[in-house]
């Protein structure tokens, strides 16, 4: 940016002599000191309307933090400078020197894609299925498995005609004049807390 009048576009006149002073091109034609050492660095131009990302927000660097804003790990495409050696940018701060020129515009930059982050796994994937009931008394008509589980499929027009999931999805008794009613099992029961006390109190006492 220019020190005159805050210019960032153009070509960039640094003046080694001053140190930290940088002119644009209007400036600096109005007048320097002449014996003072002053190099020109172009800028490379970036279209305004709709710039390019020069990431895509996937992937990771283990072990290398951006030179610019100093965050690490980098995400995205690290854009690697092949004349420092040493020298990354993150996405952000690569973008802020095509526009601006934070580094040496005659350094070439690699651009690498990171690595693939590893697939996290949910709690629906982690947890256990639950466990299916089951309907006591109810054998399938198509089938014959018996009892049912799961959901069972009653027919209210044949009045007593079920059928378990696996034929009801088979397409069987799939008359549209008939209707199917889906009942669901009730979830299998666990013993009562008292029975279970009594139980354990009758193997330690020596009862029967």
């Amino acid at each position: 940016m220019c020190v005159v009048c805050s210019r960032s576009t153009g070509p960039r006149y640094h003046c080694d002599t001053c140190g930290d002073y940088d002119m644009c091109s209007a400036c600096f034609e109005k007048g320097h000191p002449s014996d003072h050492d002053v190099k020109v660095f172009a800028l490379v131009s970036v279209p305004t309307a709709a710039p390019t990302p020069a990431v895509e927000p996937a992937g990771i660097h283990p072990g290398f933090s951006c030179d610019g804003c100093s965050t690490g790990p980098i995400r995205g495409t690290r854009a690697h400078c092949d004349t420092c050696g040493d020298f990354d940018y993150c996405p952000d701060c690569y973008l802020k020197h095509q526009q601006s020129g934070t580094h040496p515009a005659e350094h070439a930059f690699s651009l690498i894609a990171g690595q693939p982050a590893p697939p996290q796994a949910t709690a629906a994937a982690a947890a256990p299925p639950a466990p299916r009931g089951v309907h006591q008394g109810f054998s399938c008509d198509e089938c014959g498995v018996s009892p049912i589980s799961g959901t069972r499929f009653h027919c209210v027009t044949c009045g007593d005609y079920d059928l378990c999931e696996n034929c009801k999805e088979a397409g069987k008794h799939a008359d549209p004049s008939h209707q199917m009613q889906a009942i669901d099992a009730p979830a299998p029961a666990a013993p009562p807390v008292q029975q279970q006390q009594q139980q354990v109190c009758w193997v330690i006492c020596g009862m029967h």
